[in-house]
């Protein structure tokens, strides 16, 4: 009897993971059409993690009038021409600058319940990352702006009216951490949060992307 409730359960847990996977997929904006000569961004995922990248100035959109000349230790350097903008949670991203600073702890508590988030902010070029990693996407500049004002959003400005930088803590010189707007759990993840920003730009993507580069499928 309890082998036969076993292999109920499990068959369940099947029905409904693939459920969960089919109806996941299912694409949103599936009329987008990328903007011939607009405004290039991208999406970077690792195995793990996604980011969203976008210009550093386009049009009225200037990221170092919002960020502040003091965002990074190095200023504002003319190399850079993009931002990394990530989502994610605060303990995972303040405690694991490399996979080897992985701790059981850090990443049971990510999953299981809700936790604090910060936002991670990487000055970057699009050229810089391999290809298997990215997809770009050129957008109007309405869309560009819809991106813009849903990345912003995720940040928590109520402190300051502006973004509260978290002091002291950086991977390196070109990156920075900003406190978040939104709690982190198993089921809005860092891949949901950049899934959720091409939707709200208007762009092809699937429903729900909790695991990495789901985002990718509806892009060229």
């Amino acid at each position: 009897m309890l082998v036969r409730r076993l292999l109920a359960a499990a068959a369940v847990c099947v029905v409904l993971a693939g459920l969960y996977v089919v109806v996941g997929l299912v694409p949103v904006n599936r009329g987008f059409i990328p903007t011939p000569g607009g405004v290039e961004v991208a999406l970077v995922s690792s195995a793990v993690h996604a980011d969203v990248i976008v210009p550093i100035a386009h049009g009225s959109v200037d990221w170092r009038d919002w960020l502040g000349d003091d965002a990074f230790s190095v200023g504002w350097p003319k190399h850079a021409t993009h931002l990394a903008v990530g989502w994610g949670d605060r303990g995972f991203f303040l405690n694991t600058p490399e996979w080897s600073d992985l701790r059981p702890g850090t990443a049971a508590r990510a999953l299981l319940w809700p936790s604090a988030t910060c936002m991670h902010v990487t000055l970057t070029r699009i050229d810089l990352y391999e290809p298997a990693a990215l997809r770009t996407v050129t957008l109007s500049d309405t869309q560009h702006a819809d991106l813009v004002r849903f990345v912003r959003q995720s940040f928590n400005t109520a402190a300051h009216d502006r973004p509260s930088k978290i002091a002291g803590v950086a991977y390196g010189d070109y990156d920075a951490f900003y406190d978040a707007a939104g709690r982190y759990h198993a089921v809005r993840n860092c891949n949901n949060w950049v899934g959720a920003a091409l939707r709200a730009a208007g762009v092809s993507a699937p429903w729900y992307t909790p695991v990495p580069k789901t985002m990718f499928f509806y892009l060229p």
